[in-house]
């Protein structure tokens, strides 16, 4: 299933309506990039002042700045004319209707000090020299390439051993753990409001959109709708 499609002409995202047959309560899987156009931010915006609720990403930690330094980084390249996601989504508009379901700051932290000191003082060399190449060389066609991947270089791009066990550490943080916390509170909110007419929406990153719609296809949701957000022409 196609969540995030690169074609010839521009870069855009898949959203989908999900039900099942046992319980009142809906679900809008809306998989959010951090960068895009004003349009595709405004399009966001529209969905999201519609539902009824919205359960959404984030992590509530200063040491994620150094992996998320991309993104501020592209929206001050004027020839790219794009903002974050932070600046697109109008969060005070819908804050109401906002449930935050991801890891805590203290186990984030925590997980991060694991990583070894010698990698960590490592990104913070990697990612200046990326965040140079983007603003000298920066493409929507290579912003469009990595917007699936990490913000970083992969582990597939560095050959010492020991510096890839610490990618793959990053990767179980940033992804795998994560993803264990969303699916198991999720899976408490569906039981205690699955008799609810509400139409909720999920909005997480492409990555975390694979898992929640295994989690809500193993409980019997399917598919009833879906339709596509252009992010940006290319």
């Amino acid at each position: 299933m196609q969540i995030i499609e690169k074609n010839s002409f521009n870069l855009r995202s898949a959203f989908f309506e999900l039900k099942n047959k046992e319980s009142k309560i809906s679900f809008l899987a809306l998989p959010v990039v951090h960068i895009g156009t004003v349009n595709y931010y405004n399009n966001i915006n529209k969905i999201l002042e519609k539902s009824d609720l919205i359960i959404y990403e984030g992590i509530p930690s200063k040491k994620i700045r150094i992996i998320t330094a991309t993104y501020k980084i592209v929206k001050i390249v004027k020839r790219l004319d794009l903002i974050t996601q932070s600046n697109g989504i109008n969060y005070k508009k819908i804050q109401n209707k906002l449930i935050w379901n991801d890891i805590n700051k203290n186990d984030f932290d925590n997980s991060w000090n694991n990583l070894s000191i010698f990698f960590r003082l490592l990104l913070f060399i990697i990612v200046p020299i990326y965040l140079i190449y983007i603003l000298i060389f920066g493409t929507k066609n290579l912003i469009a390439n990595n917007l699936q991947l990490d913000d970083l270089p992969s582990s597939k791009d560095i050959e010492y051993e020991s510096i890839n066990g610490d990618f793959n550490k990053m990767d179980k943080i940033i992804l795998k753990k994560r993803d264990k916390i969303i699916i198991k509170n999720l899976k408490k909110y569906y039981n205690e409001n699955k008799n609810k007419e509400i139409k909720v929406v999920l909005l997480y990153g492409a990555k975390h959109m694979v898992i929640i719609l295994k989690f809500l296809f193993s409980i019997n949701f399917r598919i009833v709708s879906s339709s596509w957000i252009k992010i940006f022409n290319l």
